[in-house]
C-alpha cells in the first residue's frame, strides 16, 4: 500500500494543521517537537489575544475556542500591577 500511496504522489512529509480560529493558518508540523513548538495549545503561533479574568489579554498562543474558558482561567497573569496583579 505504502508504495502504490508513494507512486501516486499521496505521501507527503507533513501534516498540515488548520487553525480554527485562524483559518487562513496553516501550520505544517513534521514532527512531535514541531507540534509542541508551533502549536503547543493546538491553536497557531499567532497570539491568543483573549481576555483572562483580570481583564488583561492572554498571553499564550493561540488555543481552540472549547479550551479558552478553561486555559484563561488557569493562566498566570503576565502583566505587573503595583506589585502583583491580584490572578497573577
Amino acid at each position: 500500500l505504502a508504495d502504490i500511496m508513494a507512486a501516486e504522489d499521496q505521501v507527503c512529509d507533513a501534516f498540515r494543521c488548520q487553525c480554527e480560529r485562524h483559518p487562513n493558518t496553516l501550520t505544517e508540523v513534521r514532527s512531535v517537537e514541531d507540534f509542541i513548538r508551533l502549536v503547543p495549545h493546538g491553536g497557531c503561533a499567532l497570539p491568543c489575544q483573549g481576555t483572562l479574568p483580570c481583564g488583561h489579554r492572554c498571553s499564550l498562543k493561540c488555543h481552540p475556542q472549547e479550551a479558552e474558558e478553561d486555559v484563561h482561567v488557569r493562566a498566570k497573569c503576565p502583566v505587573k500591577v503595583g506589585d502583583v496583579c491580584a490572578y497573577g
